[in-house]
């Protein structure tokens, strides 16, 4: 539900649980990077879209892509 409002409200959450980038991913190498606080998420000539993953204790894992309309 966060991601279908981020795309409602053109607003990107910040990365909840990660306050300390870890050591171990070179940040540099990629596209990617943590959101210490929300950002306006612009609207391009592209489609936006979002990843969303689930982690559960007793193994059971999803993924979803998210396209917005």
């Amino acid at each position: 539900m966060k991601m279908v409002q981020a795309f409602q409200h053109d607003l990107l959450p910040r990365s909840l649980h990660a306050e300390e980038p870890s050591p171990h991913v070179d940040w540099s190498l990629g596209g990617v990077e943590l959101l210490a606080q929300a950002r306006e998420w612009e609207r391009g000539d592209r489609p936006r879209r979002a990843g969303v993953s689930s982690f559960g204790v007793s193994g059971t894992n999803a993924h979803v892509v998210l396209e917005e309309a």
